[in-house]
């Protein structure tokens, strides 16, 4: 499943793919409007905030966001909101709509749902806005063989460039029991980066495109570093990171080339594989007349012993 954020105002979308056989000369995918149901009358600012009450006439809107990245667990899907924090989409929720209408979004006269030609929506059906975290670029699921029970962490990263003096990007940990978010403050991670191997000097992971922590590793994709073989992307590994030790970056870093544009993180335990995609048409940078938007995937326990 990818994210795709709003543009021209037409909201965000889940693209799902079927890799059910990963040879296949074509591989079938399709795209799902994200929306939240809204008051079909009047539907103004205002009025969005208010609870919906039973019989209300409703109808649906887009989501227009910068989508950083998505995790799901279970039904529920997280899509990680960049100045307001996560929302949830529930996906047992698939709702058809007309797609043969593909300039607007909302009810038509006859009653139907349309949503841009889509064919399938899914509603939100719930928004966490958190005192930490701003700007959140990025969402994963926690993993650990440790964990176990109910509780479980939803990591997040911050895109903050080094030229910005405010603020230090930290890696959090928002805690999610029993299907709910808690209101205590989320554990909070300021892993070092290592630029140069032989300076050693440490400093925040800068450019954090995603992030995920893994048996006590926290793991991140950084864009905006030189160019090393046709890519300024890198995967820094940093292990033995302190929990909310947030006096300076902290823990040992190791850098490794990644390919250029990747974004968000994705691990996959039962098959060791840790997953990420390329967010430029062009991610090679060269200017070939190319479509590389690729989805790529790298076996993790082959890059911890080095």
């Amino acid at each position: 499943m990818l994210v795709f954020q709003a543009q021209y105002q037409s909201g965000i979308r889940l693209s799902i793919a079927d890799f059910t056989d990963p040879e296949a000369a074509v591989i079938p995918y399709g795209h799902l409007q994200l929306v939240k149901v809204v008051r079909q009358e009047p539907v103004s600012t205002s009025d969005e905030k208010k609870p919906i009450a039973a019989g209300d006439p409703v109808t649906i809107k887009q989501i227009s966001i910068h989508a950083g990245g998505i995790e799901a667990d279970g039904n529920l899907l997280f899509v990680v909101d960049t100045h307001v924090g996560i929302r949830i989409f529930d996906l047992n929720n698939l709702f058809t709509a007309d797609s043969s209408i593909d300039d607007r979004i909302g009810t038509s006269a006859d009653g139907k749902l349309v949503a841009f030609s889509h064919r399938y929506v899914i509603p939100e059906i719930g928004v966490y806005q958190f005192d930490h975290g701003d700007p959140f670029s990025s969402i994963s699921l926690q993993s650990s063989e440790q964990e176990t029970g109910s509780d479980k962490v939803f990591i997040t990263s911050q895109y903050v460039t080094k030229w910005e003096l405010s603020p230090s990007p930290l890696v959090h940990g928002f805690h999610f029991i029993n299907g709910a978010f808690t209101s205590a403050k989320p554990d909070r991670y300021w892993p070092a980066d290592t630029p140069s191997p032989t300076l050693k000097l440490k400093r925040p992971v800068y450019y954090s495109q995603g992030a995920m922590r893994i048996n006590g590793v926290i793991w991140s994709t950084i864009t905006g570093q030189t160019d090393y073989k046709n890519s300024t992307a890198r995967l820094v590994r940093t292990k033995s990171v302190d929990l909310n030790n947030l006096s300076e970056p902290n823990g040992s870093a190791t850098r490794f080339r990644w390919p250029h544009g990747s974004e968000d993180l994705y691990y996959e335990r039962a098959t060791d594989m840790l997953w990420s995609l390329t967010e430029h048409p062009r991610s090679s940078k060269l200017l070939e007349k190319c479509q590389d938007r690729v989805v790529f995937g790298v076996e993790l326990s082959t890059y911890d012993d080095l």
